[in-house]
């Protein structure tokens, strides 16, 4: 009995010394384990932009759409022929001309009667010429309004032969020949419109060479 006794002490001391030893080893295990916290960066190493990451995810660059130029102001643009009805050298007499305006300038080709007769009948002819504008200094308003010009062709009409009364029939004939131009767009040379204007022409004629001065007026489409 007094065994029993004895044991019993023994045995209550070696159990709270056991799990005193438990305790030890799980605190001892908690310790051991850190807890893992982020890195910071590095002074002068910026962490790189999604924009950056996405790009060398994908490996695909961003396009930028390349930038028109402007299209160059071509001489067959539709937009730049025009044609005009009127009398003046502008129209070799009085006829009508075809034309490729820009900005400052027009070329153009005419096709007109310079004369008319009862016994000779009409003569008519072609011609060509250049205007061009913006050649004074003036307000810039007016700049496409004032125009020079120069010309070839038809700039006017005689008689083939002189009439007698034996033979009182003739024929009007043309007369080539150069001329030299003042112009006024009252819009504007690129603008419909009318002008005005006055020519002094040269010519050859059948006999000697012939002088003259031929006014202007008409109206551009």
């Amino acid at each position: 009995m007094k065994s029993l006794i004895l044991l019993l002490p023994l045995l209550v001391f070696a159990n709270v010394s056991f799990a005193q030893e438990q305790n030890t080893e799980e605190s001892t295990v908690n310790n051991d384990v850190v807890e893992a916290t982020p890195a910071k960066p590095i002074p002068g190493q910026e962490p790189e932009s999604t924009a950056e990451v996405d790009e060398e995810v994908t490996g695909e660059e961003s396009l930028e759409e390349p930038v028109s130029e402007p299209k160059e102001d071509s001489f067959f643009a539709f937009d730049d022929y025009g044609y005009g009805l009127g009398f003046g050298i502008l129209y070799t007499g009085l006829g009508a001309n075809i034309n490729v305006t820009k900005q400052y300038d027009m070329k153009y080709a005419s096709i007109g009667c310079l004369g008319h007769s009862s016994e000779g009948g009409l003569a008519c002819g072609v011609g060509v010429g250049w205007i061009q504008t913006n050649l004074f200094d003036v307000d810039p308003f007016y700049a496409d309004k004032h125009g020079i010009g120069i010309y070839i062709g038809a700039v006017g009409s005689e008689k083939s032969r002189e009439p007698t009364n034996r033979n009182p029939e003739y024929d009007n004939e043309i007369v080539w020949g150069l001329a030299g131009s003042y112009h006024y767009f009252l819009n504007g040379i690129t603008e419909p419109g009318t002008n005005l204007g006055a020519s002094f022409v040269i010519g050859d004629g059948r006999d000697d060479v012939e002088f003259g001065l031929l006014l202007q007026v008409g109206y551009q489409f």
